[in-house]
């Protein structure tokens, strides 16, 4: 199921990327943005209704949440998406890719939580995700010629 998931949000998380361009050439990493956190945001409501949810709403508790839906979502987003109008798409998911290796890196480090051969084996994952996606194209065909004979490239 973990690998399923995975690869699901891969695939998501490369369209995300690659789609919009066309979008925010025309009318902005702003409205773009936040045409699509007000759409997620509305279908998000019909699987875990907001009013619905139980808890004890403190004032602390509305200001870390605040701060988690401007900063850690909202303004996380826009930056990743403007940064596609200085950088390709594909160099901003390579440097995307470091996101889940450097909060492994920190919760070892300031949490002391635990790392093994599982989290080994997905930092090597990451790590050689970055060199497979470095790989100019006319090298990677000429390695895969099959992919050359199959249509498949680009």
């Amino acid at each position: 199921m973990g690998i399923f998931w995975g690869l699901v949000s891969a695939g998501v998380g490369a369209f995300a990327t690659i789609q919009p361009r066309r979008a925010i050439q025309k009318i902005g990493v702003t409205k773009v943005v936040s045409f699509g956190m007000f759409v997620g945001g509305i279908l998000t409501c019909f699987m875990t209704p907001p009013w619905a949810i139980s808890g004890h709403w403190t004032p602390m508790a509305i200001v870390a949440a605040v701060f988690v839906v401007v900063f850690g979502t909202v303004g996380a987003f826009w930056c990743y998406l403007r940064s596609t109008e200085f950088i390709p798409p594909a160099l901003t998911s390579i440097l995307a890719s470091f996101e889940p290796l450097s909060a492994v890196v920190l919760c070892v480090l300031l949490l002391g939580t635990s790392f093994n051969y599982v989290e080994c084996i997905g930092a090597a994952l990451i790590i050689s995700n970055l060199f497979i996606l470095s790989i100019p194209n006319d090298k990677f065909r000429a390695f895969f010629p099959r992919f050359r004979r199959a249509g498949l490239e680009n």
